[in-house]
């Protein structure tokens, strides 16, 4: 099971713009440079970000993004609705199967999505920000969740 590119490029983008603590925006070839992607992807992925409340675009010579509110109060989860609307694991439990009454795996992915659910609901950004920046002081940094 893997989580889509545009999603954990979008946590780690959040996370980047989350790391200028407010001092300035973030710009779109800057974040690219850092993060290693597309600067036309970022683009998109922050339109996306935007629409969701989770940054905020600036126009002109020092424009750029910053995030739309407190890190403290942006989860994974947050991040993942803003890009495709954070869905099931499987679409019987949106309501999509015919089986949905007599599958006995149902259950299996009720707890499956319920684990992962708690997981992004329970990690902010500004956590994220925080391992960031100490990854950075030691040396090392990955986004890779």
């Amino acid at each position: 099971m893997r989580l889509p590119t545009k999603q954990r490029y979008a946590v780690r983008i959040a996370t980047y713009i989350g790391c200028q603590n407010g001092t300035r925006p973030a710009r779109k070839k800057e974040i690219a440079a850092a993060e290693d992607i597309p600067a036309d992807y970022i683009e998109q992925i922050c339109v996306r970000l935007k629409a969701g409340g989770i940054v905020e675009s600036h126009r002109g010579k020092n424009g750029g993004f910053s995030l739309a509110r407190d890190a403290a109060k942006i989860t994974v989860a947050d991040v993942m609705r803003a890009m495709d609307g954070r869905g099931a694991l499987v679409p019987c439990l949106e309501g999509d199967c015919k089986r949905t009454t007599i599958c006995a795996t149902k259950h299996v992915w009720e707890r499956a999505d319920a684990a992962l659910n708690k997981v992004l609901e329970g990690v902010t950004i500004a956590e994220l920000v925080n391992e960031s920046k100490r990854l950075t002081d030691s040396g090392t940094v990955s986004f890779d969740i």
